[in-house]
């Protein structure tokens, strides 16, 4: 009969190793869930548990060594594999690391120490069945998995509610652009505007969005607050009212003209051999929050640019210029590459005259900054 020590090898006792030696003595379900399915909805909420990546691979690597689809089957649930076999699951992973999140999960109470008298682990047998194992148990996995269950479905939920109000901010803030012209404290506003949007590229909690989410709405109401009221004009019949209404009308027709002559001016350059659509899309992912359908050709990243510039503090004399000097393919991908650096570039507009100045004498091309943010990623990855 195998006695369970509480004692953990190599060191003293601590108040955790008490608390997590009473689950040995619970009775474990007849019926268990899969247990990649558990695995599955652990992941989900790993933050819950405060697990991250690594610490799940080598919980994965775990599972593997448990022969059956359910915990709940065989003879028993501790799996008994060394460091090695281990290490070699994890795609080589240092052993310095798998102890650290081999403690990490023990510490969330998702697997518990089953050490031997010599700290090896190893199991004795009586034919094929197994009477004594030493190893990690994953026996936690069972006894917590509607607690589990329930942890990832709160996990989705507020994941779904971040989804929603980033893409409500994401939908302020055009508003927010395309009503810009019409307030009268637009170096202010387009300052905070700016400042939600650098905000918004960070990780955030929903409590945080939150807060943007009505910092933005209320910049909205403000600006919706100078849109002229037609019937309220035909009421009153405010000369200096409609004059007003006539300035600002005549106001957009002159900016739309100049706009479209602007577009007409810029110079059909193809775009550099070496720059590849799906290329800049990959490195640039984080253009994809702002399409509500996937990019298919060059024209739909120019046209995402010039909706991104106002947003990203780039005037569209700035966009054109870069558009008439390096191309409008070369010069989406920069803005596109620029968005990707939001965090870490705090005036994009005078980063993108900056380099519009470089391709002027041939020193830049985007090619290049797209080569250096993949390099990051993949650093990082």
């Amino acid at each position: 009969m195998q006695h369970i020590s509480i004692t953990p090898f190599g060191r003293g006792l601590r108040a955790s190793d008490v608390t997590a030696a009473r689950m040995v003595s619970h009775a474990l379900p007849e019926i268990s869930a899969d247990k990649w399915q558990l695995f599955k909805q652990l992941t989900a909420a790993r933050e819950t548990y405060g697990l991250k990546p690594a610490a799940l691979a080598v919980l994965n690597a775990l599972l593997t060594f448990h022969p059956h689809r359910t915990l709940a089957e065989g003879d028993t649930t501790i799996v008994f594999p060394a460091n090695r076999s281990l290490i070699e699951r994890c795609n080589g992973m240092s052993e310095s690391t798998l102890r650290r999140h081999l403690n990490t999960l023990v510490n969330a109470g998702l697997i518990l120490r089953h050490d031997s008298p010599n700290g090896k682990r190893y199991a004795r047998r009586s034919g094929e069945q197994i009477y004594m194992a030493f190893g990690f148990d994953l026996r936690p996995l069972i006894l917590r998995e509607g607690e589990i269950a329930d942890a990832a479905a709160a996990a989705h939920t507020a994941q779904q509610r971040r989804k929603a109000l980033h893409d409500a901010i994401s939908l302020l803030l055009r508003d927010a652009s395309a009503l810009l012209h019409l307030s009268p404290m637009k170096q202010t506003q387009t300052e905070e505007i700016n400042k939600i949007w650098r905000e918004k590229r960070r990780k955030l909690t929903a409590a945080a969005l939150e807060e943007l989410y009505h910092a933005a709405n209320t910049i909205v109401s403000a600006l919706k607050s100078f849109i002229p009221n037609e019937e309220s004009e035909e009421l009153t019949g405010n000369a200096s009212q409609n004059d007003c209404h006539s300035e600002i009308k005549n106001k957009l027709i002159k900016d739309s003209d100049a706009t479209e002559k602007t577009e007409q001016t810029i110079k059909k350059r193809p775009a550099p051999a070496e720059l590849d659509l799906q290329n800049v899309l990959n490195v640039c992912s984080d253009a994809s929050d702002y399409c509500e359908t996937p990019m298919q050709s060059w024209q739909d990243a120019i046209t995402l640019s010039h909706y991104l510039a106002p947003m990203m503090g780039i005037t569209q004399e700035t966009l054109h210029h870069a558009q008439n000097t390096m191309g409008r393919e070369a010069a989406a991908s920069t803005v596109l590459a620029l968005l990707q650096r939001s965090s870490e570039i705090r005036n994009p507009g005078g980063y993108l005259r900056r380099l519009t100045h470089q391709a002027e004498t041939f020193s830049y091309n985007p090619a290049g900054l797209l080569r250096m943010l993949q390099k990051r990623q993949l650093q990082a990855a």
